[in-house]
């Protein structure tokens, strides 16, 4: 008898929505655009992170050291194959070479000799030999050759089995084989032989080397001929570490969109239990218990959270493949990153998605819900109740706004991380929602006090605003949250693209750069002059190292440069930003540090930097 009323009850709980469909599309559209917007951002992350860690296994990206040329014409063969007769097998050729195709893409082309990996790559399943038949490993390293294609790179190319891609010189690539191994990430594998014969050249790009010891490490340096030098890993992609700061602004925006979404949801719920309060209380009047209704209740929100998760990881996945061009495109222009086409759904991301959407659910429904099951069944009413009620609400959120204050400021001195800022950030937001209230009742309380008494309209808005203003104000939170998350990501955008541009005309203002790891630059300012077209030139050096555990650049600039004139200083030593340029440009013992160095490494004005 008791499941069978229990039915009965549930029942009667979900028919409201079947009688009110717009407040049932309201509670979706919550639910579903914070999930869609929150998982949206999630996915592509995880993909982010899963194609960074394949990106870090990348051929010759994981090497230890790698063996180049000074003057940047290859490393011959002869010298390799010297190294490998004096036992150096941690080193394995490789040629990298860009070539566009005849509609103008480009593509990029990696070979080596298979045969010469390393022992530790081929146990990463990097090339499973065990698996390919000895006729295809023979294709493969032998004429005609074969050129290994990622199916997704195949896909965009119309590239079949057994194709041969024709190139923008009419140049043929050998016939391609539609398989990808994860060292080779979104580029074209071949033999270096048949490299050798497409690209018309003999040397190699460049030699690496995997775990070596000391000892043969020394060996190595001693073999290199002049012309050659063993260039030290010391980037080793951190892809993950440099794009960080990138993936936190996202998460962050996804859960402040997350916030709207559910601040829209609370509305809906509340509006929900208004609206069944005649049901609530009928039940109540025919004997059925609060535990039983506060399990109905339970079982409802668990439906909605599964209807929710559902709906919004397909409005995420939708949403992330839409987004996933243009961030993987600004990803490799500004990091050289490259991100898989398509993306996949984690089951980690599937249980955030539920366990988040259902956090949000109770956190929305336990507040109104407890307000409608503490009262008696027949209360007795009346609208000063009501007004103290709402009285008390609005100065409990004020306090509760307060306590978020005292917490951000302490906060504030100990914020030395990314991370650590976003928190700051929400504290403040959060805080300002919840003093809205409160200052909407002294805004109407200041208004009235401005009205004449004879104004009878005026005195009628102001009653309405008072009358209006416990049901607008969770959807008045909400609105402040999605203006300032609007606002900001506005303003972010907006800042971005305008530092961007004009440091891009500064910076492509010359007609020629030339970069290489060795210039002759006293050469080739004596030749630029003698045969006149060199009019002006300046040089720059960089060197990545790491201090305090975070990947760092150092740069030394020719203070004459043009965009050496003119920093936007935020802080400096000195009356004036231009007296403390001045002072950089002429003392030798001044740096210029930018303002992540400043917060998240805590450098302070004079002070000194010690490298790791």
């Amino acid at each position: 008898m008791l499941p069978n009323r229990f039915y009965w009850v549930q029942k009667a709980l979900l028919s409201h929505y079947w009688r009110h469909p717009w407040q049932t599309l309201f509670l979706l559209v919550g639910l579903i655009a914070g999930v869609g917007l929150w998982s949206a951002v999630q996915i592509i992350n995880q993909h982010a992170e899963a194609s960074y860690a394949k990106a870090n296994s990348v051929l010759g990206a994981q090497a230890r050291f790698w063996v180049r040329s000074k003057s940047e014409r290859g490393v011959p063969q002869a010298v390799y194959i010297d190294l490998r007769r004096a036992g150096l097998h941690q080193v394995f050729p490789l040629i990298e070479a860009e070539v566009s195709t005849r509609k103008g893409e480009p593509i990029s082309i990696i070979a080596t000799d298979l045969f010469a990996l390393p022992g530790n790559l081929l146990d990463n399943d990097a090339f499973d030999i065990g698996t390919d038949s000895a006729s295809g490993w023979l294709d493969f390293i032998r004429a005609p050759y074969q050129v290994w294609v990622p199916a997704q790179l195949a896909r965009e190319l119309d590239l079949q089995q057994g194709d041969s891609l024709l190139l923008r010189d009419g140049r043929k690539l050998p016939p391609a084989l539609i398989q990808s191994r994860q060292l080779q990430g979104r580029r074209l594998l071949m033999d270096i032989s048949a490299a050798f014969s497409l690209l018309e050249n003999r040397n190699f790009s460049y030699l690496a080397v995997g775990n070596i010891t000391p000892e043969k490490l020394d060996a190595l340096e001693s073999l290199l001929p002049d012309d050659l030098e063993l260039v030290e890993n010391q980037q080793h992609l951190d892809l993950a570490q440099l794009t960080d700061s990138l993936h936190t602004h996202l998460t962050a925006m996804s859960l402040l969109s997350f916030a709207v979404g559910l601040f829209i949801v609370f509305n809906a719920v509340r509006f929900s239990l208004w609206y069944r309060r005649d049901t609530f209380l009928n039940l109540r009047l025919m004997g059925v218990g609060v535990p039983t209704l506060i399990v109905a209740v339970l079982i409802e929100t668990l439906l909605w959270s599964f209807i929710g998760t559902a709906c919004g990881l397909l409005l995420g996945m939708q949403l992330g493949q839409v987004l996933l061009p243009g961030l993987s495109a600004s990803l490799h222009n500004l990091y050289d990153a490259t991100l898989a086409a398509v993306i996949e759904l984690q089951f980690s991301t599937l249980i955030k998605a539920w366990l988040i959407t259902l956090f949000g659910l109770l956190w929305a429904l336990a507040w109104p819900l407890y307000q409608h099951l503490k009262n008696e069944v027949l209360p007795a009413s009346s609208t000063g109740t009501q007004q103290s009620a709402e009285t008390r609400a609005r100065r409990n959120l004020a306090l509760a706004a307060l306590l978020l204050l005292i917490v951000a400021a302490f906060l504030y001195p100990r914020m030395d991380s990314a991370n650590k800022g976003f928190v700051l950030l929400g504290l403040l937001l959060f805080a300002a929602a919840w003093m809205l209230p409160i200052l909407l009742a002294l805004s109407l309380r200041l208004i009235s006090g401005f009205i004449p008494q004879r104004s009878l309209f005026g005195r009628w808005l102001v009653s309405d605003g008072w009358s209006q203003l416990p049901a607008l104000r969770t959807a008045m939170m909400a609105l402040l949250l999605a203006m300032t998350a609007n606002l900001g990501v506005g303003t972010l955008v907006d800042s971005f693209r305008s530092a961007f541009i004009g440091w891009l005309e500064i910076r492509q203002s010359a007609d020629i750069y030339v970069r290489g790891a060795h210039i002759d630059y006293d050469a080739l300012l004596e030749s630029g002059a003698a045969q006149g077209w060199l009019l002006d030139s300046h040089a720059r050096i960089g060197l990545t190292t790491r201090w305090q555990d975070r990947p760092t650049l150092l740069r030394g600039a020719d203070t004459r440069a043009p965009d050496s004139l003119d920093f936007p200083l935020a802080q400096w030593l000195g009356d004036s930003p231009t007296e403390a340029l001045h002072d950089w440009r002429t003392g030798a013992n001044k740096v210029l540090a930018n303002e992540q160095v400043h917060y998240l490494g805590g450098l302070q004005l004079g002070e000194s930097v010690q490298l790791d």
